[in-house]
């Protein structure tokens, strides 16, 4: 399928509730991690999660077409939390494995603030994931 062909076909994406949420349950959900470099060393500084949805029809779609569908819909904290978890278990491998990550962030969507449950989601996830450092908080 070419590019073009692709896109317009994205135009017929049913991104409701439901489907949404039988993503979330059929992990077509997935991150992408993406390094920022220090520019002085050329040495990673730190890495980006991107969440990305892997659709069986549609392929790869961008957060920005499934994302504000996901708030209107109040998925948006367990696509949240899922992405946390994710994030650092993947921060928690690479530990493991030898490879140290300085950083990692994050994207989550101002929705997100409004129970006032983020630093308790946050440090649940650290603690399931990832053996805390003083710095890590």
């Amino acid at each position: 399928m070419t590019t073009n062909n692709k896109n317009n076909n994205l135009k017929t994406l049913d991104n409701s509730e439901e489907v949404i949420r039988e993503a979330l349950v059929k992990g077509e959900f997935l991150l992408h991690f993406q390094p920022y470099l220090e520019l002085t060393t050329q040495k990673v500084a730190g890495i980006e999660s991107l969440i990305r949805w892997q659709h069986p029809a549609f392929g790869l779609i961008a957060p920005d077409l499934f994302i504000p569908s996901a708030e209107h819909a109040g998925l948006i904290d367990l696509i949240g939390e899922w992405v946390l978890k994710q994030a650092c278990a993947q921060m928690s491998h690479w530990h493991v494995v030898g490879l140290e990550v300085p950083t990692m962030s994050v994207n989550v969507s101002p929705r997100q603030f409004d129970g006032g449950s983020m630093p308790e989601l946050v440090n649940s996830a650290l603690k399931k994931t990832i053996w805390l450092q003083d710095n890590w908080i």
